[in-house]
């Protein structure tokens, strides 16, 4: 019935805040490393902004850092794309970038 989902709801809620708010400064200490002690290496990203994972503007703001710190950085951010799925909603734009990155590197 709905009581007992409700409430089955929010033990589930309660215990997933509690795992990941134990976890939370390992998390953001793992990212803070990932952010600031990344190799400057030619970077190709993708993102979106309507991307449920991760806060576009936030994203834009470790590509600006990075280029920044002298990392070559290129960056596409669509408008409306789900995460991890770019290439298959955007294959022209995807693939236009991806070769373009390659012939930078001069593999």
């Amino acid at each position: 019935n709905k009581l007992e989902s409700d409430i089955i709801r929010r033990l589930l809620l309660s215990i997933a805040y509690f795992a990941v708010s134990r976890k939370s400064k390992v998390f953001d200490e793992d990212i803070s490393h990932f952010v600031t002690k990344s190799a400057k290496i030619n970077t190709l990203t993708f993102s979106s902004k309507n991307d449920i994972m991760i806060d576009s503007a936030i994203w834009n703001d470790v590509v600006s850092y990075w280029k920044e710190q002298g990392t070559d950085v290129d960056s596409v951010c669509f408008d409306n794309s789900i995460h991890a799925k770019h290439i298959m909603q955007h294959p022209k734009v995807y693939e236009t970038h991806f070769i373009q990155f390659l012939e930078k590197l001069q593999l």
